[in-house]
């Protein structure tokens, strides 16, 4: 089991995840709001890079600062071989494709909204992710398609579309991705054809702009 993870959380409360998932031990821990209501709260899956892990990915993504009103779950993932560099697999990560690995952390996700669910009223589902853990939630969004409410990716890629349905997806990039690789992509997943809204959002020099039809935008001011 990996140390629960140490938040500095006053309100939220912070419950331990420990399930077998085909015999092999799963952990992590989900932050709990501090009052549920009626209706149920946000559940966020929130999935670290390769060589991450679930205590580094609460530091780095916050989310139960930004929305303290849902609650969000970090598991730790296993050894796994990267696409761009470990390529022995000693480092922890996701399956890529479906079926890879037995599915052995599709069979994680499924066990641990179940368990969530009988812990806390659920309402809607998001999964988020960063790098390998963005590839993840683009394979839950296309294995689990019916399950998440919208989708959030940084710096994460798929290279199919099988199964996927359209739905809310913010996907971040890096400076050098070309904006206009980004969009024709984010059409084709989108499943409807160029009438899509898309919309592509570059910050730069502290502005944040939009792409269209090759021209940017400023769209809002950032503070930095």
């Amino acid at each position: 089991m990996i140390a629960v993870l140490s938040l500095l959380i006053t309100a939220q409360s912070v419950k331990p995840i420990e399930l077998m998932v085909d015999g092999v031990a799963r952990t992590g821990a989900m932050v709990v709001p501090a009052s549920i209501p009626e209706e149920g709260v946000p559940l966020v899956f929130a999935w670290h890079g390769h060589g991450g892990g679930a205590r580094q990915a609460q530091r780095s993504f916050g989310i139960e600062k930004a929305w303290p009103e849902a609650a969000v779950i970090y598991l730790q993932g296993l050894n796994t071989p990267g696409r761009l560099s470990d390529p022995e697999g000693k480092k922890p990560g996701w399956q890529g494709n479906a079926g890879e690995m037995e599915d052995r952390d599709l069979k994680l996700f499924d066990a641990v909204l179940a368990w969530a669910k009988k812990e806390i009223k659920v309402d809607k589902v998001f999964t988020m992710g960063h790098s390998n853990g963005g590839g993840f939630s683009y394979l839950l969004w296309m294995s689990r398609p019916n399950t998440f409410a919208a989708i959030g990716v940084s710096a994460g890629g798929f290279r199919t579309v099988d199964g996927i349905k359209p739905a809310p997806l913010i996907h971040i990039g890096g400076r050098k991705i070309l904006w206009f690789a980004i969009r024709a992509k984010a059409e084709r997943w989108a499943g409807c054809g160029r009438s899509t809204s898309v919309r592509i959002l570059l910050r730069r020099g502290g502005m944040l702009r939009e792409r269209s039809d090759g021209k940017a935008k400023l769209v809002r001011q950032l503070s930095l």
